[in-house]
């Protein structure tokens, strides 16, 4: 028999078929592979939602990190100071 005969024959190509379908499926039982599409979507949109918020707020965060510098520098003078 040749190739082309046995292909043609569809009982050989329904059982070779049932064998690669369960060679595959054995290999990925063996080996999984965990993907979540979920992450990935919550990441993506972690990094939009992240950069709009920036852009919107960006002059409110300049301010609050010269208040943060402010209070910081207060407190050292505090801890410099003495009473009599």
């Amino acid at each position: 028999m040749t190739l082309e005969s046995l292909l043609k024959n569809e009982t050989f190509t329904l059982v070779a078929g049932g064998g690669l379908l369960a060679l595959g499926l054995s290999l990925i039982q063996i080996s999984p592979i965990k993907i979540n599409p979920w992450t990935a979507i919550g990441k993506l949109l972690k990094k939009l939602l992240n950069s709009l918020g920036r852009a919107t707020n960006g002059d409110v965060l300049v301010k609050l990190d010269e208040v943060t510098h402010a209070q910081k520098e207060a407190q050292k003078n505090w801890k410099n100071w003495r009473f009599a």
